[in-house]
């Protein structure tokens, strides 16, 4: 196990490698996606590259503009191929990121630019095999008990949340 700790500073070059080195499957549990765009066109790269990408998120926000603020970025990842879950269960939040089931970080930062650039942040970073099983299993569940989101439901979403989206849209790096 490596321990990292960030002020702003590494957390997400070290969360690009993770995402680049990928070749099969990339699982990322986050309660917020409002990602950088380096980091978001990472995702978007590794599902188009062919790696197997699935997003767990909360159905439910504990903020009144960060789903609406995730949105775009939603939209943008189903169209690329990810798969996203809302996970509908109560508030998530899991923060991890399982690369081919062989190397995992998980500890305090969200997937978005306030945990990035910002936040004081410290994360446990392990390869080792019972521990990725251990944590797999819990998002496997996770994942389970959760809703498929597509890209039909996301655009019949309520004229008022478009509203809420235009809106957050400018504080996005603030979310």
């Amino acid at each position: 196990m490596q321990f990292l700790s960030t002020s702003g500073v590494g957390l997400e070059q070290q969360l690009i490698a993770m995402i680049e080195h990928a070749t099969h499957s990339l699982i990322i549990c986050t309660p917020y996606y409002i990602p950088s765009k380096r980091l978001h066109h990472a995702v978007l790269d590794a599902s188009q590259r062919g790696v197997n990408v699935s997003l767990i998120l909360p159905e439910k926000a504990d903020h009144p503009l960060v789903k609406h603020g995730a949105t775009p970025f939603l939209t943008e990842a189903l169209r690329a191929g990810v798969l996203v879950h809302h996970y509908y269960r109560g508030f998530y939040h899991v923060k991890a990121i399982i690369a081919d089931q062989t190397d995992c970080l998980i500890g305090t930062p969200n997937f978005d630019r306030r945990s990035l650039h910002l936040n004081d942040e410290t994360s446990c970073i392990s390869n080792d095999p019972s521990f990725i099983d251990q944590v797999l299993s819990a998002v496997y569940y996770d994942r389970s008990t959760s809703i498929n989101v597509t890209l039909e439901k996301l655009e019949q979403r309520p004229f008022l949340d478009k509203i809420k989206e235009r809106v957050a849209a400018p504080f996005a790096g603030l979310l």
